[in-house]
């Protein structure tokens, strides 16, 4: 579909066939970003690694976050500690004073999000109210950037002879803290809905994790690794409910040609009963394989594909089977006294993100491993 925004020719690309062209035949044509008077307000002129244009600042942003930030070791430490935290907090509660800094990331996360929703008028006026969102970023970016970490960004690669700003390196956080947040959260609401409109999948998928778990205080990322049904209902998740729908525009670099056409996630040509929600369609055995998020099945491209593919993708998919696993572990579930799985609201939100137009009230009974009851 063409539209025309002002001046601006603007392709949406909605069928299996255009993704792969311009994702995959001709992802170096389509490797930058179009300008953001927002975004560039945001984050320091469009210095994070989503806004930023193809060059050599974006690649060695890219290349720290990557390294720096999303290696395999510092993943697993973060899933490690994201893991023993939820279970502290299910034992003895939250912390008053990270609450209240999670709530302020909250704020501004949300934010971020309404204003890099659409467009609106602070992309032509730059408003008081965005630059006080600019503000309140830069405040909470510096409490959490520790001097020693900032110097090994700031090292870049010399190979290049490139370094980073201290604002540069802040809106690399930026940008794993909002895109990292919104959105594996967004994930785990739909799922929940989803569990809560089939009770009998939630059972089958509850008993899975707290098998494989034991009697361990929590599951862990080896435990998940075997979570076939859990891994499953995230990948229909992110296929029926995906979380970002319209991936950051990309702008082409030349002149070019493009096909056209239809939805992806949901075109019939590829997915059988495209409008079900059914896990099992990624538990299949027989040939062909089910199709995977990893960028190289174009009709299921949740994290896109090619360079601009997002770099935390191993990461959030990560975050959020252990964060599910985590809730199916620690409590059982139920809707509100009077409710039924029919009474649920899943019409959805409008924005970067698709959320749950109505937000989902649970009712959670913690349970412990071994008793029935966390005392």
């Amino acid at each position: 579909m063409l539209l025309h925004i002002g001046k601006v020719p603007t392709l949406v690309v909605s069928s299996v066939e255009a993704a792969r062209e311009v994702l995959k035949i001709q992802d170096l044509t389509f490797a930058t970003r179009p300008f953001s008077a927002a975004g560039a307000t945001l984050t320091n002129g469009c210095r994070n690694v989503s806004f930023a244009p193809d060059g050599e600042h974006w690649r060695q942003g890219k290349k720290a976050a990557v390294v720096h930030l999303l290696s395999p070791n510092k993943v697993h430490g973060l899933l490690y500690a994201f893991s023993d935290g939820l279970a502290c907090r299910v034992v003895a509660g939250s912390c008053a004073a990270r609450e209240v800094r999670t709530q302020r990331f909250r704020e501004a996360i949300n934010g971020a999000t309404a204003i890099l929703s659409g467009p609106r008028l602070e992309e032509l006026f730059p408003s008081l109210a965005l630059k006080k969102l600019a503000k309140k970023w830069n405040a909470l970016l510096d409490e959490i950037v520790e001097v020693d970490f900032i110097d090994l960004l700031l090292s870049a690669d010399p190979a290049v002879d490139y370094a980073f700003s201290r604002d540069d390196v802040k809106v690399i956080f930026m940008d794993i803290i909002a895109a990292g947040t919104d959105t594996s959260y967004v994930v785990l609401e739909w799922a929940m809905a989803e569990w809560m409109k089939n009770p009998a999948l939630m059972e089958r998928t509850q008993r899975e994790v707290r098998e494989a778990a034991g009697g361990k205080p929590a599951p862990t990322e080896d435990d998940v690794a075997g979570m076939s049904h859990l891994r499953a209902v995230v990948k229909e998740v992110l296929r029926l409910h995906m979380p970002a729908p319209l991936l950051i525009p990309r702008e082409a670099m030349a002149a070019t040609r493009v096909l056209g056409y239809d939805a992806m996630a949901t075109d019939p040509d590829w997915w059988e009963v495209p409008e079900e929600f059914r896990p099992e369609r990624f538990l299949r055995e027989e040939p062909p394989p089910p199709a995977d998020f990893r960028g190289s099945d174009f009709q299921f491209l949740p994290f896109g594909a090619g360079r601009r593919m997002c770099p935390g993708m191993n990461f959030a998919i990560c975050e959020v089977e252990l964060a599910l696993a985590g809730l199916l572990y620690h409590f059982d579930w139920s809707l509100p006294a009077g409710m039924v799985p029919e009474d649920l609201d899943m019409a959805e939100s409008s924005g970067i993100t698709v959320r749950l137009k109505t937000p989902l009230r649970l009712v959670a009974v913690p349970r412990s491993p071994n008793s029935g009851m966390l005392t």
